[in-house]
């Protein structure tokens, strides 16, 4: 049997009770070039990356067919797969390659911009069996793509222009000749662009030459199995001093390679299920700690593919991290929280009967509360609701084991759909869409239910098999916060002063002000929106239900700007106007007046992220997606002329989210690292790169500078609550804790 087509029934049945129906031929194959290029750019097609490009998983599969075949005949099948994998180095910013004494690589970049639009080759390199690419794209408009999901933009493959004249695909990973010293990149159109709405026929002239003496390769090592752990049962998911043993394991975690780096190791390992009638499913964030119960910060690896380095089978997980050595003693626990899922009835079903009316519209919400019995379990069908998409969503609410099921109607096969897991109140939706809405009395069927075990914890220790010693970092050693003293901060002094804006994430979204000590909470708005405060603390913007709405502090009086949704709002210095996004139009950057009149875009690229004001409010600041991997790039519209300025690059910041924030006094930028959880601040020069906060957390999710710019106020979610927030200054790393208090922080006023 065929191993990368070998998936369990078991499984489909799990995928089918998400409603989703079977995929039409058709649809497949025209999907198939889009889904191969995405996978191998390894970038959604409205955004420019600068990450190393992936290839999908077939391709590995048939790029070492004939040595498999070949291997498995003289040395056995167990022992093929480790007898590849000691062919394999890691190269840092690319990734996995074949071991080769003849490696060539890119002289330097090469970057070419054709009116706004920039398309980067970053680097390649060259193996006698493969070719790694990373090129990236910036600068397209959202005007640009298709904004029909039945019309598709141009799918023309790049690829390399040899000297002799032919062609190798440049997706492909196909070796070039070993002889070439030159090659062209073309790029024939960008992916999925409309006819005539950018350049097209982009072609960039490559140099290669022999890899330098200082060319790093690290050795990919295997790592002996480690014993089989216990899963631990999760009482309680916010807490680990609540956790039983489970008999028997149903699971296993193990690291399978480890790379030696630098600074530290990177391990990919995976988690094995020991039952085949259950399927598991990774839920929460990885926890790793050290011997002596230290919390041990990691990242995500961008370049790495974990099913390169790891035979990966149907139904299990693989994962892969990296992490500095220096402080950490060994060994470390790695800890994964997880669920098994499965079916107690695969051939149960029952119906039921909705009555949706002879014209049932968008937007109309049916009440049912009509309950049901599904493979001995209770189960109520609470309500369905028509969407904008002509689809119908089901919601259900089960009893403690139920996680799902699928549902139908007869006699209406579904275009496509979707669903939601379980929510705290034991709800989740499904959503089937359909050519036109069904209606009068339908026939709904249920089957399929899956059921979840309690969450479980699936844990194994790994240490290195040689001790290193690591120097400590200069810019992570003057870091002012980190894991290990963000537990000991001291809350906000009497003495200080202010006000701060948050949304409240639990027990429910709403936008909230509270003082500095978290004694004086006021509820402003119910929801989850993103707010903005004015520099006077006079007033505040969101985005409501109605759309963007202005609140006046002091009379409690609001305006709802008509025809407005903006996201990530920003006032200017004085009042007067706000900068925000709006993806109910055409995405990109706009401002107007607090009356929401005067509306002005600056910029139609879609991905932005709005930074702030110059403090004399003449220029909007955002930053865009790089064409590298080096972080987000700085930019600078003039609300007055709409001209754009390229600023500099956020070294190190996050691509899809930096959330970057300018000081009110136009001298800094801080800004959320390409961890996520870490805290860089950068001079609006361009120059001063500092690191603040060193993974202190889990992720950052607001940052906000005080009207002084002394105070940089940031939010943390650290694993054991919804948001911390604090209080830094960057001079001197006087920091403070708001106690009371935990939420995404939007906005902070300290007279």
């Amino acid at each position: 049997m065929n191993k990368w087509n070998d998936t369990p029934q078991f499984e489909q049945q799990i995928t089918a009770a998400f409603g989703v129906p079977p995929i039409r031929q058709a649809f497949v194959q025209s999907l198939e070039r889009q889904i191969l290029q995405k996978a191998a750019t390894r970038t959604p097609a409205k955004k420019s990356s600068g990450l190393m490009r992936r290839r999908p998983g077939w391709v590995i599969a048939m790029a070492i067919l004939t040595l498999l075949v070949a291997a498995t005949l003289i040395i056995g099948p167990r022992n093929v797969y480790a007898a590849i994998l000691r062919l394999f180095g890691y190269i840092p910013g690319v990734g996995v390659v074949e071991q080769d004494e003849h490696i060539r690589v890119l002289v330097e970049p090469v970057q070419l911009t054709r009116d706004g639009v920039t398309v980067s080759v970053n680097r390649v390199v060259l193996t006698g069996t493969q070719t790694k690419l990373d090129y990236g794209v910036a600068g397209v408009p959202l005007s640009a793509y298709p904004c029909n999901e039945a019309v598709s933009g141009c799918m023309d493959m790049p690829y390399f222009l040899l000297p002799s004249g032919s062609h190798v695909d440049a997706l492909s990973e196909a070796p070039l000749p070993a002889d070439i010293e030159k090659a062209a990149f073309v790029l024939p159109c960008i992916f999925n662009t409309l006819p005539d709405t950018v350049p097209t026929d982009w072609i960039l002239l490559l140099h290669f030459m022999p890899a330098p003496d200082d060319f790093v390769m690290l050795p990919v090592q295997n790592v002996t199995p480690q014993a089989i752990e216990t899963p631990v049962l999760m009482q309680n998911i916010t807490s680990e001093a609540t956790l039983e043993p489970t008999q028997p394991p149903t699971a296993r975690v193990s690291v399978e390679k480890v790379i030696d780096i630098d600074d530290g190791y990177i391990l990919a390992g995976k988690i094995t299920r020991l039952q085949q009638d259950v399927t598991i499913e990774q839920h929460g964030v990885m926890v790793i700690r050290d011997a002596e119960g230290k919390k041990v910060p990691s990242t995500f690896v961008n370049d790495l593919n974990e099913y390169e380095l790891m035979d990966i089978q149907p139904g299990e997980i693989p994962f892969s991290f990296q992490f500095k050595g220096s402080g950490v003693v060994f060994p470390i626990t790695i800890t994964i929280p997880g669920i098994e899922l499965s079916m107690p009835d695969k051939e149960a079903s029952t119906t039921m009967t909705f009555n949706a009316g002879e014209n049932p519209q968008p937007g109309q919400e049916w009440q049912v509360n009509q309950p049901f019995t599904l493979a001995g379990h209770n189960i109520m069908l609470e309500s369905v609701s028509a969407g904008s998409q002509i689809s119908y969503s089901f919601k259900f609410k089960g009893d403690d084991e139920v996680y799902g099921l699928a549902v139908g109607i007869e006699n209406y096969p579904g275009l496509g759909g979707g669903g939601s897991g379980v929510g705290p109140e034991h709800e989740f939706w499904r959503t089937i869409a359909y050519e036109t809405l069904p209606a009068g009395e339908l026939t709904l069927k249920l089957w399929n239910l899956v059921l979840t075990s309690p969450m479980q914890q699936w844990t194994t220790t790994w240490q290195p098999q040689t001790a290193r010693e690591f120097q400590v970092d200069p810019q992570k050693a003057s870091a002012c916060l980190n894991a290990e003293n963000l537990a000991d901060i001291p809350a906000v002094p009497d003495t200080m002063e202010g006000w701060l804006v948050f949304t409240q994430l639990n027990p429910q979204l709403q936008l909230v002000l509270a003082d500095l000590h978290g004694q004086e909470q006021q509820i402003l708005a119910a929801g989850g929106s993103r707010a903005a405060l004015t520099l006077d603390a006079a007033k505040v913007a969101y985005n409501g239900q109605e759309g963007v709405t202005v609140l006046d502090l002091a009379s409690r009086e609001s305006v709802v700007l008509p025809n407005n949704h903006g996201y990530f709002l920003h006032w200017s210095p004085d009042g007067s106007h706000l900068a925000f996004e709006n993806p109910n139009d055409s995405f990109g950057v706009f401002i107007s007046d607090p009356a929401g009149g005067n509306v002005r875009q600056l910029s139609n690229l879609g991905y932005e992220t709005i930074a702030g004001w110059s403090p004399d409010g003449r220029l909007v600041y955002y930053a865009i997606p790089f064409v590298s991997e080096d972080g987000s790039e700085l930019m600078a519209a003039n609300v007055e002329d709409g001209s754009t300025q390229d600023l500099f690059v956020l070294d190190h910041s996050s691509l899809k989210a930096p959330y970057p924030a300018i000081s009110p006094n136009g001298q800094w930028v801080a800004y959320r690292a390409s961890d996520s959880s870490s805290l860089y601040i950068k001079a609006m020069d361009g120059s001063g790169l500092r690191l603040l906060l060193d993974q202190p957390g889990g992720a950052i999710n607001g940052i906000q500078w005080d009207r002084d710019s002394h105070f940089l106020g940031v939010s943390i979610l650290d694993g054991t609550n919804d948001g911390t927030i604090i209080l830094l200054d960057p001079q001197n790393c006087e920091t403070y804790r708001i106690p009371g208090i935990n939420g995404e922080l939007n906005g902070l006023n300290i007279p």
